[in-house]
């Protein structure tokens, strides 16, 4: 790619920890939702199902599932991740965005780490997985205190 094509593409603002369905834009305004994302084959083999779930137990007897597709290519050295958070009082689409498609998964895995551990739900200590207040879910770094204490 040379200088000129590389100037040339979009770039992409992201919010983070954003939640909703448009969490990132390119600089023109192009905006992705969840429909447009699912409604499209997410991988190269045409995998319109979920690549991964995880079924996590609410205390008051209902449940919360996690459903991660696969990362899909959506422009050179841009790869999307999408996800949904389905069962919780407030339910998430969202998607990461990486330079390759692990990059793009791992973000996706952080981005609903700090989605569960910031609800409601988690805070008053009513989701688990298996009964433990580890969810699974790494988080940024930086956010390492939202992770449950061991022993506690």
């Amino acid at each position: 790619m040379t200088d000129g094509e590389r100037s040339q593409k979009p770039k992409l603002s992201c919010d983070f920890y954003g939640g909703g369905v448009n969490v990132c834009r390119e600089a023109r305004g192009r905006s992705w939702d969840f429909d447009e994302l699912i409604g499209e084959p997410m991988s190269a083999s045409g995998i319109r199902h979920p690549i991964a779930e995880r079924h996590l137990q609410l205390t008051n007897g209902g449940h919360v599932d996690v459903l991660i597709w696969a990362p899909e290519r959506i422009a050179d050295g841009e790869f999307r991740c999408a996800y949904q958070i389905q069962g919780m009082t407030v339910a998430r689409e969202s998607h990461a965005i990486g330079a390759d498609g692990i990059q793009a998964l791992m973000l996706a895995f952080e981005k609903i780490g700090v989605e569960l551990y910031t609800s409601d739900d988690a805070k008053s200590g009513a989701l688990r997985l298996d009964g433990e207040l580890d969810l699974g879910f790494p988080v940024p770094k930086g956010l390492s205190d939202l992770l449950p204490k061991v022993g506690s």
